[in-house]
């Protein structure tokens, strides 16, 4: 029965894989980590560079990725630069990067709750979802609080 239990826990850790998203700065330094589910909602908000108009961009994870569910703004030409006709059907990544611009207000949520980015202003933030094995997890953890 011992051997059994060893067996199942080796297994578990090493087989099972689980959803992370890791929010870091420049690539590197993880800023934020969080097991997320299929559903659980990103939104990435900002005042565009060209229009000059607020946006909020939201993303579902779903199955490893993100994907692109809604483009909200007030602005036709936001829009259109998105190429957003109807809805933003089928667009999907498992990381995405952008540069927290000096005066363009960005913010970042993750299901509902902001993550402090305020401090990272200039820098590129990268924010990633990614499958990975429960072993794998505990490590990551480790070298984060350390």
């Amino acid at each position: 029965m011992f051997i059994f239990l060893i067996f199942f826990l080796a297994y578990f850790l090493l087989f099972f894989r689980i959803q992370l998203l890791f929010v870091s700065v420049d690539g590197k330094n993880t800023i934020y980590t969080r097991h997320v589910r299929d559903g659980d909602l990103i939104e990435i908000g900002h005042v565009n560079s060209i229009y000059e108009k607020e946006v909020r961009e939201v993303l579902r994870v779903n199955k490893g990725y993100m994907e692109l569910v809604d483009v909200i703004t007030d602005s036709f030409g936001v829009r259109e630069y998105y190429r957003l006709e109807d809805e933003p059907k089928g667009r999907k990544w498992r990381s995405i990067k952008f540069i927290n611009s000096k005066g363009r207000n960005f913010y970042l949520k993750i299901d509902g709750r902001e993550i402090d980015i305020r401090g990272y202003v200039g820098r590129s933030i990268l924010v990633e979802v990614c499958k990975t094995c429960v072993l794998c997890t505990i490590v990551k953890r480790k070298e984060l609080d350390s």
